[in-house]
């Protein structure tokens, strides 16, 4: 029998299937990074449109045994398929084997003794190297945390105008607009709102950002507890949505802007 070089197990497992569905809206593969102390992934769209970048502390997990790095290429589409085969009484298990070219994911009953086994096939995937901690470095000098509401509001009443939205902040308030044929919109979160914080602007800043990706983003508010967002916005830089997810674990969003002569859609 082989070795087991990590076992990693989360008894809810909607979160598990909510995080992964949420990456899967943005790209289709990728190299995950399962290590001692968590898991990772930091991936681009095939448009090199959209960034994501996802870490799961080991300590949002109800156990978790790795003892070095390993990483997987996997497809995420299927690994969410097989999440979603799971049932909110089920805890999932991830399982690797010394020298195995699958990845096990076992979802075992806590109200039974069922145990269901699944396996998915490792990829070669050739990706761009992109360090995570070059995305941090990225200057802003506009943020601000709000309800994850708002933002879905905003985006629904832009989707009525145009396939992009608009966003700036200023020193007095964030702001998202949209026109087209049909007319126009603006949103206006004001700094003195009660539901914002962490606001700071130290100059004006606007950005257009297509909204297929924004919508995209908001499937991590799927994951149980997530109803907050940090975004960050500057002008010609790639606006960056923020989530906590689960305790100690972070799903980052880095979205291109649209640049106004560009023919081609994203």
């Amino acid at each position: 029998m082989e070795r087991i070089m990590f076992e990693l197990t989360m008894n809810d497992s909607r979160a598990m299937q909510g995080v992964f569905d949420a990456v899967a809206a943005i790209i289709d593969e990728s190299e995950i990074i399962f290590s001692p102390n968590g898991i990772s992934l930091t991936s681009i769209d095939a448009g090199r449109v959209c960034l994501i970048s996802l870490k799961l502390d080991k300590e949002d997990f109800d156990a978790y045994k790795c003892d070095k790095e390993e990483k997987l290429g996997l497809n995420i589409e299927d690994l969410v398929k097989i999440l979603k085969r799971s049932s909110a009484s089920d805890s999932i298990i991830f399982q690797f084997e010394e020298n195995s070219n699958k990845l096990l994911i076992l979802m075992q009953s806590r109200e039974g003794k069922k145990m269901r086994k699944f396996s998915i096939t490792l990829k070669d995937i050739s990706m761009p190297p992109i360090k995570p901690e070059s995305l941090e470095k990225i200057l802003y000098n506009n943020s601000v945390t709000l309800p994850v509401g708002y933002l879905e509001e905003a985006i629904k009443d832009a989707d009525i105008y145009n396939d992009t939205a608009i966003i700036s902040m200023n020193d007095s308030a964030l702001i998202f607009r949209s026109e087209g044929n049909v007319g126009e919109t603006e949103c206006v979160l004001d700094k003195e709102d009660s539901l914002l914080n962490n606001f700071i602007a130290t100059e004006d800043a606007e950005g257009t950002f297509a909204l297929k990706f924004l919508n995209h983003m908001l499937k991590v508010s799927s994951v149980p507890n997530v109803s907050q967002v940090e975004l960050s916005v500057s002008t010609d830089q790639p606006l960056r949505a923020a989530f906590n997810i689960m305790g100690a674990s972070s799903i980052k969003y880095f979205l291109a802007p649209r640049i106004e002569d560009e023919e081609e859609d994203y």
